[in-house]
């Protein structure tokens, strides 16, 4: 016997094996070539099929910056990072957010190799709603193929293992004003038991926030 070493390039975990054959050339007494292609058995010619382990596993972070004060009308960008955490190469990423009114900056990742990672960014502009709340909560979706095209996806997390939602908080200020007013129906410099004074009350929401069950 003889021996030989190989070393694994990605191409072999991408493809989860390592295929090929070997032929062996001899001379018998007549000088006449004999040759035979390898095979598992002494009796066949078939690849000798080295299994080789895969693991395509991808995880997408979601972070935020506000700008402005956090207020109404002020835009958050959103980072979204993919890192490919497995062993095999990664095609066709695409991020999806249901946040309505979330617009992207870029478009697919076309490729990561392992450990490799790569971001797009959003925005997204701050409504009543989200002020109301007092935050902006929720989570994306990766999704990419791997070399046998099966599907691998990740939820959005704060951090490469988890997958918790990305809370934006923002800027609440609750204030309401009362103003009240009178208009007096008779002579103000004539008073006389059953006159009658009107007052009116004007509220007015100084804050940011939405107010309900406004009493006086």
């Amino acid at each position: 016997s003889i021996t030989g070493t190989y070393i694994i390039t990605q191409a072999d975990v991408d493809a989860g094996k390592v295929t090929n054959s070997a032929l062996v050339t001899a001379r018998n007494p007549l000088d006449v070539e004999v040759k035979d292609v390898s095979g598992t058995t002494i009796g066949t010619d078939d690849n000798t099929v080295t299994p080789v382990n895969q693991t395509a596993s991808i995880a997408l972070v979601k972070t935020a910056v506000v700008g402005g004060t956090g207020v109404l009308g002020n835009t958050i960008t959103y980072t979204f990072r993919v890192t490919n955490t497995g062993t095999t190469t990664l095609n066709n990423i695409v991020v999806s957010d249901p946040l309505v009114g979330l617009t992207f900056a870029g478009g697919s990742i076309a490729t990561l190799a392992p450990g490799a990672s790569d971001s797009i960014t959003g925005t997204y502009v701050i409504t009543q709603t989200d002020v109301d709340a007092g935050k902006v909560t929720n989570s994306a979706l990766v999704t990419a193929k791997d070399p046998q095209n099966n599907t691998i996806t990740d939820i959005s997390g704060t951090t490469l293992i988890t997958n918790d939602n990305t809370v934006t908080p923002v800027t609440q200020t609750p204030q309401i004003a009362l103003v009240k007013t009178a208009v007096y129906s008779g002579d103000a410099t004539r008073a006389q038991v059953g006159d009658v004074i009107t007052y009116t009350f004007l509220v007015r929401n100084t804050g940011t926030t939405t107010l309900k069950d406004v009493t006086i």
